[in-house]
């Protein structure tokens, strides 16, 4: 997706949906821009941009069937900001800290777990592995078709049906 600001112009006459449709279709016109590029408006929904019959986004789809028409998240954000207490503020920060104190105790196995090198990449030094797995590890860089698949990255490498097969 690709965000651009297309223009900024000053409205002469009034703030009606049709008055600002006539400036954008004016610009589009003069611009040589066909009004079909336009795929999606986002809005901060005052009447002027949303009015069913009279509205900016009412006259532009009677231009463009197709036409996607958004509330803008900054006014949404805005309009949060606007309405939240310091008393929700603290409430959601309190519920956030208790999740987050949650989840540290229920998956602490994971966040001090330790991943062996060799898992990593397989096809490095194993000079400090077990025996056992240096020499499946070397009869694994010996296979080229393996070599291969392993560029596509380690994790799509070791959920392989072959490789969890044999090495397992």
């Amino acid at each position: 997706i690709y965000e651009e600001l297309v223009f900024v112009r000053t409205l002469t006459t009034d703030t009606k949906g049709e008055s600002i449709f006539h400036v954008l279709k004016d610009y589009y016109i003069q611009k040589a821009i066909p009004l079909s590029n336009i795929i999606s408006v986002a809005t901060d929904g005052a009447p002027a941009m949303v009015g069913r019959y009279r509205g900016f986004i009412s006259y532009l789809k009677q231009n463009l069937s197709g036409v996607l028409a958004k509330h803008c998240v900054i006014h949404r954000q805005h309009l949060v900001a606007k309405n939240l207490s310091e008393n929700d503020v603290s409430t959601y920060a309190q519920h956030l800290n208790a999740l987050y104190s949650d989840f540290e105790t229920r998956f602490e196995d994971v966040l001090t777990m330790v991943i062996p090198p060799w898992i990593i990449n397989p096809y490095g030094d194993i000079e400090e592995t077990d025996v056992i797995i240096q020499e499946e590890l070397t009869e694994l860089s010996t296979n080229e078709e393996l070599k291969v698949q392993f560029k596509n990255g380690y994790l799509q490498f070791w959920l392989q049906n072959n490789i969890s097969v044999s090495y397992s």
